[in-house]
Parts: C-alpha cells; structure tokens; sequence
C-alpha cells in the first residue's frame, strides 16, 4: 500500500519563516524604542516652551521694565529642572524693551521665545 504525500512543512520552509519573524519582530521593538525615545523628548521641550512662556507672563504680570542686559536662572517644571537665560535688549522706542529667553536642559537648548515689553503696562 502506497502512502499519501505529507501536507505538512519542510524543515527549511519552518526556519525560513522562524528568521522572517524574528527580524520582523526585532524591527518592531526598534521602532517602539525610538517611538518612547521621541515622546520623551517632545515632552522636554513642552515644558521648556512652558517655562519660557511663564517667564514672560510673570515679567508682564509684575509690569516689570528690566533693563537691558543678561541674566539666568533655573525654574522647575513638573519636578524636571531647567535652565533660562534672558536676554532684555533696547528697541528704538524707548518704552519698549524686547525679551528674549532661552530654556534648556542638560546643556541643550530646548525652547527659544520673544516677546517685547511695555513700560508700565499689560
């Protein structure tokens, strides 16, 4: 009696497609370690641009007209500690002053932001 052909796989015919999964799925943990490695950075410079942006809005709030010059500072954010400078430059109006403030952490400048202030005002 004469046997019917086997349906199954070949041993290659398994490894071949073993190895296509495996790199398929090596891909797949890259790209989702790049994907965590881009939200983290997005959020980083989310609060950077916030802490410029309360930086500005407390100088207006308090009606301050700081002099031209540079200063720096730190500020916290959500418990993540960034590093500002301002730069306060003269415009030729002389009620009016422009800020200029950089946000960065750990030595990268994640956020820059303008805004010119008003003496005495809103």
């Amino acid at each position: 009696m004469r046997r019917p052909p086997s349906r199954g796989f070949t041993l290659l015919e398994v490894l071949v497609a073993l190895a296509i999964i495996g790199i398929a799925l090596t891909a797949l943990i890259k790209v989702t370690g790049q994907s965590a490695d881009s939200t983290t950075a997005i959020e980083q410079r989310i609060r950077a641009r916030w802490v410029a942006q309360n930086h500005i809005a407390l100088a207006r709030a308090r009606k301050d007209f700081p002099d031209a010059g540079d200063t720096q500072g730190q500020a916290q954010m959500n418990g993540v500690s960034f590093g500002w400078r301002q730069r306060i430059t003269e415009t030729p109006n002389r009620n009016f002053r422009k800020m200029e403030i950089s946000v960065s952490f750990d030595g990268e400048v994640l956020s820059e932001l303008s805004a010119v202030i008003r003496r005495g005002a809103l």
